[in-house]
């Protein structure tokens, strides 16, 4: 990043780093790892976390205190995870191939810590051909951690615990500051910055907006003002709210509604066997990659065709099968618990700002189940039905500038 100062970061210099091992350009990578043994010389992290071996994903989301019935549920999963261990123990060699189960003794900081420092070493390697000055130390690092609207004191801990483990003094000496930003107050800034930039004029001074940050694992929200456009206010106008209804509820309901219909599915309902940890096994991985772009494609009203892998039996009573092809047509049932989270989310914000005198006339979506036309469509029928006249739209893109300054 190219600055005017070091103290004063300018929007227009904000340069985003794209080069992630198996991202193909892409400036964001799935925050998956697998500890299983690499082939190709994988890092095992990312899009590079092979689809044949057990990845884990959705751990930041463990960083969280569990309530009581999801520990036990996590202690369940633990011991049924002890069937893993007596396999590999039929298995020679397994400590040496790599095959043991790590997993297991990993808890949730160690996991994002261990992801966290493959993403460090790439940004480390970068920098360093790219310009030296960090790696000498002539340049100070800010670091911006971005996190649910609702976490606390502890699973913050956490993170930063991880973070500080994986970007360390020894690798990154001008370490300086540690931002923590609620990830709808990071977007919201964000896109009343682009809006600006791109000479946007339907902003107007004294109305409200409502920031939906629909992610994988949570759906995160909060509604802000904008006080003045030139220099940009915005001041928060209700607390961040969230829920863990993301595209993963999306995806279990596909896994269960599989089952349901197939003899001879040897996948699991959910992640269990996983010391309490979100486990994708290469079975699970294969069918949630091929209902991906239906789920992202997927406006309502069409049929989509999945194609099962070879030897997968579906019951002689199950509607839509032919050839090895299955039309999904339960598509919309799929999205219910999701899509229902996420309009109850977005209602409750605008009714807050309603309740304080406040103005909703915009509700931005973002995040990878905002590019769902399913999603986005209903939630621009249910601003539609809403007597305040508001807009739903997407932005293009939701990087970040830090430090930043929002009002209470």
């Amino acid at each position: 990043m190219q600055q005017k100062s070091l103290s004063e970061p300018d929007f227009n210099d904000l340069e985003v780093f794209t080069g992630w091992s198996g991202g193909s350009g892409n400036p964001k990578i799935p925050s998956e790892i697998s500890y299983s043994k690499a082939t190709n010389r994988s890092s095992q992290q990312g899009k590079e976390a092979e689809r044949h071996k057990l990845v884990l994903h959705w751990t930041k989301l463990e960083l969280e205190t569990r309530r009581p019935a999801a520990e036990l549920e996590a202690l369940l999963e633990a011991v049924q995870g002890l069937n893993l261990v007596k396999r590999l123990r039929e298995v020679a060699d397994a400590e040496i191939n790599h095959e043991a189960p790590t997993h297991l003794t990993k808890s949730p900081s160690d996991i994002v810590k261990d992801f966290l420092l493959k993403i460090a070493r790439q940004y480390y390697l970068h920098m360093k051909e790219k310009s030296s000055a960090l790696i000498a130390g002539e340049i100070p690092l800010d670091i911006a951690l971005t996190h649910p609207a609702e976490w606390g004191y502890e699973p913050l801990n956490r993170l930063y615990r991880a973070a500080m483990g994986a970007f360390h003094k020894q690798m990154f000496p001008t370490l300086r500051n540690v931002y923590f930003v609620p990830e709808p107050e990071a977007c919201a800034l964000f896109t009343v910055q682009q809006l600006i930039r791109s000479k946007e004029d339907s902003l107007i001074p004294g109305e409200c907006f409502v920031i939906c940050d629909a992610g994988g694992g949570t759906v995160d929200l909060a509604t802000y003002r904008i006080d003045k456009i030139n220099p940009l206010e915005i001041s928060r106008v209700s607390p961040g709210t969230g829920a863990n209804c993301g595209a993963t509820l999306i995806d279990r309901a596909f896994v269960r509604w599989l089952k349901s219909i197939t003899t001879n599915l040897n996948i699991l309902d959910d992640e269990v066997g996983t010391g309490g940890h979100f486990l994708l096994t290469p079975e699970r991985k294969t069918l949630l990659n091929r209902f991906d772009p239906f789920k992202h494609q997927f406006t309502g009203g069409e049929t989509n065709i999945l194609t099962l892998a070879s030897g997968i039996q579906v019951k002689p009573e199950t509607p839509g099968f032919k050839n090895g092809l299955l039309t999904i047509d339960p598509m919309k049932g799929f999205f219910d618990e999701s899509l229902n989270g996420t309009l109850r989310l977005i209602a409750k914000q605008v009714e807050g700002a309603t309740v304080r005198g406040e103005v909703v006339t915009k509700v931005f979506m973002s995040g990878g189940l905002s590019q769902s036309e399913y999603l986005f469509r209903r939630v621009q029928d249910w601003a539609r039905n809403n007597p305040s006249e508001m807009e739903v739209t997407r932005p293009e893109e939701w990087y970040v500038q830090f430090p930043i300054d929002i009002n209470p």
